[in-house]
């Protein structure tokens, strides 16, 4: 007994198509018999516009369009961070000094507003003598951003379409210090961002002290 094969269905030739560039093309006949002509729509032009390597993207006109507290969010969005770009801008955007340190350097810049204060506290519960120790210490520190300035620079000129800590620690020095770097990395920004917290809750409690916890 032999399976029944599936009723194939005929192909409907007037039936809309969508193709992957989402235009549906129409098929209308002519005024003679046998006469049929193509009209290629595109109901999505609005939406979508085409770049430069043929790709569709969303059109600024699609982005801007939401109403409601979309928009509002959107002009709070745009007020703090700027303008959206199309995503083939976005790999040749570039940012300015000042804004590339508040974005890539603000681990750096917050440390310098409590590091100071937190080492002397510590150093404080120790003993007064201990208070002589800042000055090493402070050495110690400007060594360290001077190792990671050179090492930062001479990252940028190896790999100058950008890299993380991770790929290049991997391809240097293998796979287990990649990964030892992305865990301190790990570490480090949740300290960061602990410390960050409590110094401060500390800095604005200091207003009131009773407050203070």
């Amino acid at each position: 007994m032999s399976a029944r094969r599936p009723q194939e269905r005929p192909y409907d030739d007037e039936a809309p198509r969508v193709d992957p560039l989402l235009e549906v093309r129409e098929t209308h006949r002519g005024v003679r018999p046998g006469d049929r002509r193509v009209k290629i729509v595109r109901p999505f032009e609005a939406e979508f516009e085409r770049g430069p390597e043929g790709q569709l993207v969303a059109s600024e006109r699609t982005i801007l369009s939401r109403t409601g507290w979309h928009s509002a969010l959107r002009s709070l969005r745009t007020t703090l961070i700027g303008r959206p770009i199309s995503s083939e801008h976005e790999q040749h955007e570039r940012l300015t000094k000042v804004k590339a340190l508040a974005v890539f350097s603000s681990d750096n810049i917050s440390s310098s507003a409590y590091a100071t204060e937190e080492i002397m506290r510590i150093l404080i519960l120790g003993s007064l003598a201990a208070i002589t120790l800042t000055l090493p210490i402070t050495v110690v520190i400007v060594v360290v951003l001077g190792i990671v300035g050179t090492s930062y620079a001479q990252t940028i000129k190896a790999y100058p379409h950008g890299a993380s800590s991770y790929i290049v620690a991997s391809d240097n020095l293998g796979t287990i210090f990649g990964l030892i770097a992305a865990a301190a990395l790990l570490i480090d920004y949740v300290l960061t961002v602990a410390v960050s917290v409590s110094s401060g809750v500390a800095a604005i409690t200091s207003i009131a002290p009773s407050v203070f916890p």
